[in-house]
């Protein structure tokens, strides 16, 4: 079967949804499928694989690292009806929607979409009023989804919002799976090293994109608390994007700089060393719907402490593999110290950590 993977992000840059294409398109290929992806350009990126087609792209006003795809039906149908595709992997609706539409009426082929996202959850990168901003956003998903074959979702919880929402075709939950030889196999010996930080320092770690919806203040205002208890502590942010300069002069504000380390985003195979140099995971997020990084910190046998949300209540952690706290910097940090002052409880996180993540293999 030829499959067209269509994507409005995709390598260089590295997130969640990047990381859930390149897996599943790593299964279907071990199936014996055809698989190509459609991806926007970015300037003087050296393509290492094949069947990937590089889309005309622009800068992102919000991060302009990021490029946007400038989809058009012409090309893209010229693709189509010189390869063949069996069916369509749409991963999202907004700018290849109405392309991804035509062609599906033109070649009669089924269409798959996965519902990776809330879309409303970005609706404050759109300097219009946000109530008419996240109405659309949900209607343009729903009606997208009910123009499909199939929907995929991450989660129950997300297929369950989709259903009481409107979405009437045919919803599987197929969580992103990982993969465990990548991240078991890391050593880490180096971020130590590299960052001159003692073996006897404690790391907290987050990884992700610096942005408003990560809800990243929650870090900055509980470490303060966390050092006062334990004073060598180090707070280790791998990530970039529009968030980034305002964390970086809060930290110079709330006088932690020499205990708070920004890295710039890394090649996805480094990720796992930073895992395993660092003692808890943090993810403040409110608005993930799956929160792969929370899976792949488990995996190296990290302890999390996040703040509740509906993704990481479906993951069935608390006070078993680490604590989901309300949106308190106060209580984040409290559960934070608990876990540096209880060794006994800590090794308990940390050996069930281990053994929740297999499910995601």
């Amino acid at each position: 079967m030829k499959i067209a993977i269509i994507t409005e992000g995709y390598r260089p840059f590295i997130n969640g949804v990047i990381v859930s294409i390149d897996l599943f398109a790593k299964q279907f290929r071990k199936l014996g499928h055809e698989v190509y992806i459609f991806a926007p350009s970015y300037p003087d990126y050296q393509e290492d694989e094949e069947y990937i087609f590089r889309l005309r792209s622009v800068p992102s006003i919000i991060q302009k690292s990021i490029r946007i795809p400038v989809p058009t039906y012409i090309k893209m149908d010229k693709l189509f009806s010189k390869i063949g595709f069996d069916i369509i992997h749409i991963q999202h609706p907004i700018i290849f929607g109405q392309v991804v539409k035509r062609l599906v009426k033109k070649y009669k082929l089924p269409l798959v979409f996965t519902h990776h996202s809330f879309y409303e959850n970005y609706s404050h990168y759109i300097p219009l009023p946000q109530k008419f901003i996240k109405k659309m956003a949900i209607k343009l998903s729903v009606d997208f989804s009910n123009n499909c074959d199939l929907v995929v979702t991450p989660s129950e919880t997300v297929k369950e919002v989709l259903r009481t929402r409107g979405v009437i075709v045919p919803i599987e939950v197929i969580p992103t799976g990982i993969n465990f030889k990548m991240f078991n196999k890391a050593s880490g010996d180096f971020v130590r090293e590299k960052y001159q930080i003692n073996e006897e320092s404690k790391i907290l770690l987050f990884v992700g994109r610096m942005s408003k919806e990560k809800n990243l203040d929650i870090l900055l205002d509980s470490f303060p608390m966390v050092i006062s208890d334990f004073p060598d502590t180090y707070l280790i942010l791998v990530g970039e994007g529009p968030e980034r300069k305002k964390m970086k002069k809060k930290v110079k504000e709330i006088g932690v700089n020499d205990k708070v380390l920004f890295i710039d985003s890394q090649p996805y195979n480094e990720i796992p060393n930073f895992y395993k140099e660092s003692d808890l995971f943090l993810f403040p997020s409110k608005k993930d719907t799956q929160g792969l990084v929370v899976l792949e910190a488990m995996i190296c046998a990290l302890p999390i402490v996040a703040v509740r949300s509906m993704c990481v209540e479906e993951l069935n952690i608390d006070k078993r593999a680490g604590f989901l706290t309300r949106n308190s910097p106060i209580e984040f940090s409290k559960k934070i110290r608990k876990l540096l002052a209880d060794k006994n409880l800590y090794n308990e996180f940390s050996k069930n950590s281990v053994e929740i993540v297999k499910k995601y293999s």
